[in-house]
């Protein structure tokens, strides 16, 4: 039987290294604005709405926004083209996400708040199109809930002694790194290149496309 490596270790790292590199990206470039972390804009925006700064309301309120619709455009392809023989469903997010990260790329200063909706929208199709990796339930654009399952796992390991339990406690730590390393190679791309930085991501969404592309028997 074959199926689509959108589960595989590789996927899980590139996918991740985007995560972490957006996360920094959009907040050093684009006005302050985490791309994946809504709880974060859900505080900026409860913080500023307290303290009347009512210009700054936009800037959160519309990521969110963008990340509730990103959310539902996925579930409709999954719906709509989940039995797609040329290409895997998942593929065709890929394009889109690599699209619009382009688009990012080439958007001046005075368009940051559609560029960070833009980038929210794409981190929604992320988080909601690829959620397992190595047979582990894993997100690849935050930690929280990462460390808390890794920790988990580990814990139980030592009491239960499955193998299972070690694999997807390291697994879920690895994507932990991979993600620092994203927003790493963010933040030392975005001082160079500034907002263009982005643009070496479609590159990475590409290798993702291909390796998907391959069949495992």
């Amino acid at each position: 039987m074959e199926k689509q490596k959108s589960e595989s270790l590789q996927i899980m790292l590139i996918l991740t290294l985007i995560g972490g590199f957006l996360d920094s990206y959009s907040y050093l470039t684009r006005g302050g604005v985490f791309a994946f972390a809504q709880t974060g804009n859900i505080v900026l925006l409860s913080i500023n709405l307290c303290l009347g700064n009512l210009d700054k309301i936009a800037s959160y309120l519309m990521p969110i926004t963008a990340f509730i619709l990103g959310t539902t455009f996925v579930r409709i392809i999954e719906k709509k083209y989940k039995y797609l023989k040329i290409v895997h469903w998942r593929q065709v997010i890929l394009v889109f996400e690599a699209i619009l990260l382009s688009i990012v790329g080439f958007m001046p200063k005075n368009m940051d708040k559609i560029a960070c909706l833009l980038i929210s929208f794409v981190c929604a199709m992320q988080i909601e199109a690829f959620r397992r990796f190595n047979g582990v339930n894993l997100m690849t654009t935050m930690c929280t809930g990462n460390l808390k399952k890794a920790t988990d796992s580990l814990i139980d390991y030592f009491y239960l002694k499955d193998k299972n339990l070690l694999k997807a406690s390291m697994t879920t730590y690895c994507a932990i790194l991979v993600f620092i390393i994203g927003c790493t190679m963010g933040t030392f791309l975005s001082m160079i290149f500034d907002k263009k930085s982005i643009l070496f991501l479609p590159v990475a969404v590409i290798v993702a496309f291909i390796i998907m592309h391959e069949r495992e028997r």
